[in-house]
């Protein structure tokens, strides 16, 4: 599993948009984004746009690196 987390501080109401290679990801629109069973398909760069009033700012990207391991 993967899991991807942002805070912020302050008051606003904030909504939240995550992104997977520069495309939003439908539904992920916390500020918690979680993939339950990681496959190579979910390997890529993330990040999260956050929204409020006073206007939009993007997070860094992280890297998702899977490697598959044979027993």
């Amino acid at each position: 599993s993967a899991q991807f987390s942002v805070q912020i501080q302050g008051n606003a109401s904030y909504t939240y948009q995550w992104f997977k290679d520069g495309q939003a990801i439908a539904g992920a629109q916390s500020s918690v984004y979680s993939i339950g069973q990681v496959s190579t398909s979910d390997a890529g760069l993330y990040y999260v746009t956050i929204t409020s009033s006073n206007g939009s700012v993007a997070s860094s990207a992280v890297s998702l690196t899977v490697g598959l391991s044979y027993c």
